[in-house]
């Protein structure tokens, strides 16, 4: 069966800057959506006689570029530092994925992962499982190991550590637990989050993966 693609189009004399990386964002990650922006910014001469329109079209990543973005690679610590630094225009969104990433660099709980997006994850150091998956807009992903098991032999362990995220108001107040318990998104991306928040999740995470010379 052929997939249907989706296209849509958004048509604005001003787009703001957000909107535009999300759509950009959009057509790199998703294959079935073509989304496009049509910003039309008007000029007139100081006497009002002349006016003109000047179209400017947003999403328009080659599909050839695409066809290579969406292939599968391996995030290693050093193609991460360097897509975090060259493209991800968000100045306060780069420097906290940096931070989280030399943070699991530093101390030892760094999981490359293989993806078409970057990412990559934060480990267990004693049992080397994945405890989170660190995706590029910010967000977590909350791992227990393969959709079938739970991540720990005790199930107790994922409900304080959803517990722990419900807290810092990365996940709603009334998410259960027990649902969807391998790859569990957060609701707020670390970007957002206070230096006092972020200090937080680092000593969860330290927690959780069993950090113990903080």
């Amino acid at each position: 069966m052929e997939q249907k693609r989706i296209r849509g189009i958004i048509v604005s004399d001003s787009i703001p800057e957000i909107v535009k990386r999300t759509i950009e964002m959009l057509n790199e990650q998703l294959q079935g959506l073509e989304l496009y922006g049509i910003e039309l910014k008007r000029y007139c001469s100081m006497d009002k006689e002349i006016r003109v329109i000047v179209p400017s079209l947003i999403g328009t990543t080659p599909k050839s570029a695409r066809k290579i973005e969406n292939k599968k690679r391996k995030w290693s610590y050093k193609a991460l530092q360097e897509y975090y630094s060259e493209q991800i225009e968000d100045h306060d969104l780069k420097e906290r994925l940096l931070a989280l990433l030399h943070w699991s660099i530093d101390n030892k709980v760094f999981v490359e992962s293989i993806a078409k997006s970057p990412a990559f994850g934060i480990r267990n150091v004693a049992t080397g499982q994945r405890i989170v998956t660190v995706y590029s807009d910010g967000r977590l992903g909350l791992c227990f190991g393969p959709a079938c098991e739970d991540y720990y032999p005790d199930p107790s362990l994922r409900h304080e550590l959803v517990k722990d995220f419900i807290e810092l108001k990365m996940l709603e107040k009334t998410q259960d637990p027990n649902e969807k318990p391998y790859g569990k998104k957060t609701i707020r991306s670390i970007r957002n989050l206070s230096e006092e928040e972020f200090k937080q999740l680092l000593d969860i995470l330290a927690k959780y993966s069993g950090i113990t010379n903080l």
